[in-house]
């Protein structure tokens, strides 16, 4: 008896998942991208530039942002290597 039983919830708790990914998780998946691409689009829209016209973005994260760089960092020496033969 407890076997038909565990063979019974086994069976329910595989028809509850497929129906779960055959239905709902394709469900999620066209809107999160229908929202990304929307979210895509919408960025470009705004954007009214002109043609050729160029425009930089600073894409260092925060804690990148807080750090001064001063003209005089240095300068590139290029050196080269001798070896003891």
């Amino acid at each position: 008896m407890s076997f038909i039983r565990l063979l019974l919830i086994f069976l329910a708790i595989y028809f509850v998942l497929r129906l779960l990914f055959l239905y709902v998780f394709p469900f999620l998946v066209k809107r999160y991208f229908k929202k990304m691409n929307n979210k895509y689009y919408n960025t470009r829209k705004t954007e009214n530039r002109k043609e050729g016209e160029i425009r930089v973005e600073d894409t260092r994260n925060t804690k990148e942002k807080g750090k001064k760089i001063s003209g005089n960092m240095g300068e590139y020496i290029d050196y080269e290597d001798i070896s003891k033969d």
